[in-house]
């Protein structure tokens, strides 16, 4: 129980970042005209990092508790944006696609032992961020 609990609360702040994020990146879309251009090294690497590296260092971590108990499932966070294309957000765009590529590896690589591991991609919703 005490590993659940643990998970879990990684699980909630990753969330609570991820969320975070996706506001700054709907604000930040809005004031600059050409996203690609304008973003550093450092501003990619940060929303790569939030959106992409975590659920592949989080998913990595619990996979092995998982796969020696027999059981298990991983659900990661994707994004409408998995599936398309944003020209506002190339980052996100990207690190919402590699979700998917990470989701799809870890179900095939740990079916044998009991742990599913599956995606939600939630659509886009109105917001005063959005708006």
């Amino acid at each position: 129980m005490k590993k659940i609990v643990v998970v879990l609360t990684v699980l909630l702040t990753l969330t609570s970042c991820q969320s975070q994020q996706n506001k700054q990146n709907t604000a930040e879309a809005k004031t600059q005209p050409s996203p690609s251009m304008n973003k550093t090294d450092e501003e990619w690497k940060k929303v790569v990092d939030i959106q992409l590296d975590a659920v592949y260092y989080l998913g990595r971590a619990v996979a092995a508790v998982m796969a020696k108990q027999g059981f298990g499932k991983i659900i990661n966070v994707a994004s409408a944006l998995s599936y398309a294309a944003d020209p506002s957000s190339p980052a996100y765009t990207t690190a919402k696609h590699g979700v998917i590529g990470i989701t799809r590896s870890f179900a095939v690589e740990l079916g044998r032992f009991g742990v599913t591991c599956n995606a939600i991609a939630p659509g886009f919703y109105m917001t005063k961020v959005t708006d």
